[in-house]
């Protein structure tokens, strides 16, 4: 199983959970990720494997709320 059929799934299994958002946030460095006020470091999110090691500082990135403690970064954007 890929990167984004791990995602698919894991979104699936939490759809009737109805707490997912989707936000956009900014990278503070290549770790970690302030969407608002809220700061994500490594341990808080997943991320789409194509973006593993390729997110910068300044990058805007679309980040899914998964549950009340893990986020999914799924994209950057532009």
């Amino acid at each position: 199983m890929n990167g984004y059929e791990k995602i698919v799934t894991m979104m699936k299994k939490t759809n009737a959970n109805k707490q997912n958002v989707v936000a956009v946030g900014e990278m503070v460095n290549s770790t970690e990720c302030k969407i608002g006020e809220l700061t994500l470091d490594e341990d808080d999110y997943l991320i789409a494997e194509h973006l593993k090691d390729n997110l910068n500082t300044g990058d805007t990135v679309v980040v899914l709320r998964y549950s009340e403690e893990i986020y999914l970064i799924m994209e950057r954007v532009v």
